[in-house]
């Protein structure tokens, strides 16, 4: 019983991350860079990991004039 209520709830837990992971919402990036921050991206309809992915080029590409620019998915 305690076996079967473990697997269980292993299971629902990870069923939750990943619902959690995978939802499409509104998303922008925020970067702060030289003292100020602006948004420099707005992502419509898209998950975490995409927004993220496309906000961490931003970063890159700020980096290269502002060794100080970071960047975050809001």
């Amino acid at each position: 019983m305690k076996k079967s209520f473990k697997l269980g709830l292993l299971f629902s837990s990870m069923a939750l991350m990943l619902g959690l992971t995978s939802c499409k919402k509104d998303r922008t990036c925020v970067c702060t860079y030289d003292g100020s921050s602006a948004t420099v991206g707005a992502y419509p309809n898209s998950t975490l990991a995409d927004a993220k992915k496309l906000c961490d080029a931003y970063e890159t590409q700020l980096k290269v004039d502002y060794s100080d620019a970071s960047c975050k998915v809001k």
